[in-house]
């Protein structure tokens, strides 16, 4: 019976039979109770070993992976956050470092012009000081302050101010360094900014001065162009004569007048165009034109009389250049004067527009006044080297030098820089040619701080014979511009004071706000910047935590099925070892 059984569930074929006397003994009542939790271990044995490995291995990937999902959104968060931070501070920080600057540039003016500042707290407080101080440094009141001290008081301010000076010098030469440099700041102050103030060029200068001087000769009774009378009487061609009928001429001249160069010419301080013709006889005319910016001619009044022949326009105007003392001038290379086109001693204009060169002559129907005008005022009026505009000299063949200039070269611009402070400025302000009394009073005056400087300059970089002969125009100039400025009607003097200085503090402010617009617009851009960057990382995460999940579910789903194979060969594994253990009970009972 127990061999039966034995062999049944070992299925050993291997083991011989036992004898009769080797049978098993009886079965105890405990023994199926021992089988029972015997099989029920092997069970849960069978049950783990049939987990597939694979799965759990997976579960514990799905679990890295959304933890480290969450890791990285979260370093994401904290990097978005501290870029956004970054980018405010930077905003803020530069604010702050346009703010310290125009402070600091606004306190340097009012420490170097002596006004106690330290308990101004605030830019407008400053601003204000500053206004008020350069409105007070008018010339006479420079003049006035300066006379009134002593000589250590002098002396005391030429060394707060950095201005060298010989000990020994008289207090009259210590007085006029302190003057010079007073009307210096004057310079540099007047001019429609306060930020820039020790930086400021020339040019810059000029360019915000186009308002003021727009207003200053528009506020003149004779604007830009206008009749006069008796001009014919004192005209270079007053004994011309020109034969045929007039009234071509006439009524293609009246068209330029009334139509075309109203629209043609502009009040501007860089370079300027002014015309006067006879009101009982057009065909007499006068033409001022300013020097242009930059070159030796700048801010002079260069006078030219122009004729218009009865042939016109199919042929040219006659023009003669005819500014007082022209003949002062002398070039170092041939006939001319103040250009070797203007000639010194009768005035002859070299144009071949003109017909008094060659080249590109007068086009019947094409060529006009303001042709001729224009060619003056900005191929010759306008040469940086006069010297070169010699025909074959480079200067009209394009070919003149830009640097390493000939010594003749500088000496015939200084010639000509000597001439325009002498002649064409300074004795234009004394005696202004008839009809251009008022625009060039308002011309001088608008611009006198420029001119001034403009000078100052030519002396300073000029050679020492170039010092010592514009030294003393320069002084007479102030003295007229002294003179002037007492002189001047009252609206005139509000164009260059009062109107000049609120008008600086307009555009200083404008410029500020400006300023400070940008700086909000930064600070906006860099916003939004981070706004965006945030809203990326925050999809980003968003993506990544609905792939984690969408993932996390796939394999969960996956571990489920495999769970639920696994039950499933465990629940037959179990019943198929039930079967056995019934069918040994079975066959054990039998036997």
């Amino acid at each position: 019976m127990g061999c039966t059984s034995s062999t049944a569930i070992s299925k050993n074929t291997d083991s011989p039979p036992l004898s009769s006397q080797d049978e098993a003994p009886a079965v105890a009542p405990n023994d199926n109770k021992q089988q029972a939790q015997k099989h029920k271990g092997c069970e849960q044995k069978c049950s783990r070993s049939n987990t597939p490995t694979e799965v759990v291995v997976a579960v514990e990937a799905a679990k890295a992976a959304a933890e480290e999902e969450e890791a990285a959104r979260l370093k994401a968060e904290a990097e978005a956050a501290k870029a956004a931070a970054a980018a405010k501070a930077a905003a803020e920080e530069e604010a702050a470092r346009l703010k310290a600057e125009d402070e600091a540039e606004l306190r340097g003016s009012l420490t170097a012009l002596g006004v106690e500042h330290e308990l101004l707290l605030n830019k407008d407080d400053l601003v204000a000081a500053l206004e008020s101080q350069v409105a007070a440094l008018s010339s006479d009141k420079i003049e006035t302050m300066v006379s009134a001290m002593d000589s250590e008081e002098v002396a005391a301010n030429l060394k707060e101010l950095s201005v060298p000076f010989e000990t020994s010098a008289s207090n009259v030469e210590k007085a006029e360094k302190l003057r010079t440099k007073y009307v210096e700041f004057q310079a540099k102050l007047w001019m429609p900014t306060l930020r820039r103030m020790a930086t400021i060029e020339r040019a810059n200068a000029c360019k915000l001065l186009c308002d003021e001087y727009d207003e200053a000769i528009d506020d003149c009774d004779d604007k830009l162009l206008c009749p006069i009378e008796g001009l014919s009487r004192r005209h270079t061609y007053s004994t011309q004569t020109t034969t045929g009928d007039a009234s071509t001429a006439l009524k293609s001249l009246m068209k330029e007048l009334r139509k075309e160069l109203p629209k043609q010419i502009s009040a501007d301080p860089t370079a300027g165009i002014f015309v006067r013709y006879d009101e009982d006889n057009p065909q007499f005319l006068q033409a001022c034109l300013v020097g242009v910016q930059g070159t030796p001619y700048e801010s002079g009044a260069f006078v030219f009389d122009i004729f218009i022949p009865n042939s016109y326009p199919s042929s040219n105007c006659l023009i003669t250049h005819s500014t007082k003392n022209a003949s002062m001038v002398e070039a170092n290379n041939g006939p001319g004067g103040f250009s070797p086109n203007l000639h010194r001693g009768t005035g002859k204009v070299c144009l071949s527009l003109l017909g008094t060169w060659d080249g590109p002559g007068w086009e019947a129907g094409k060529s006009n006044v303001y042709q001729c005008l224009s060619t003056l005022l900005w191929a010759i009026l306008g040469a940086q080297h006069p010297y070169y505009m010699e025909p074959g000299h480079g200067g009209w063949e394009g070919t003149a030098p830009k640097s390493n200039h000939d010594p003749k070269v500088i000496e015939y611009d200084e010639r000509v820089r000597f001439g325009t402070a002498k002649w064409a400025i300074l004795e234009q302000m004394k005696s202004p040619p008839a009809g251009f009394e008022e625009v060039l009073k308002a011309h001088f005056l608008t611009k006198r701080h420029v001119i001034v400087q403009t000078i100052q300059s030519w002396i300073e970089k000029g050679t020492q014979k170039s010092k010592t002969d514009l030294g003393p125009v320069l002084k007479q100039i102030n003295a007229q511009f002294q003179k002037m400025t007492a002189d001047a009607p009252a609206k005139v003097k509000a164009n260059v004071t009062a109107k000049a200085y609120a008008k600086a503090a307009d555009k200083a402010r404008a410029k500020a706000e400006e300023e400070a617009a940008a700086v909000a617009k930064a600070e906006e851009e860099a916003r939004l910047k981070a706004e965006e960057e945030a809203a990326a990382v925050a999809k980003a995460e968003e993506e990544a935590m609905e792939e984690a999940r969408v993932k996390a579910e796939e394999e969960a789903a996956a571990v489920a099925k495999a769970e639920e194979e696994a039950r499933v060969i465990k629940a037959a594994e179990g019943a198929a070892v039930a079967k056995e253990i019934a069918k040994a009970k079975a066959e054990g009972g039998s036997c």
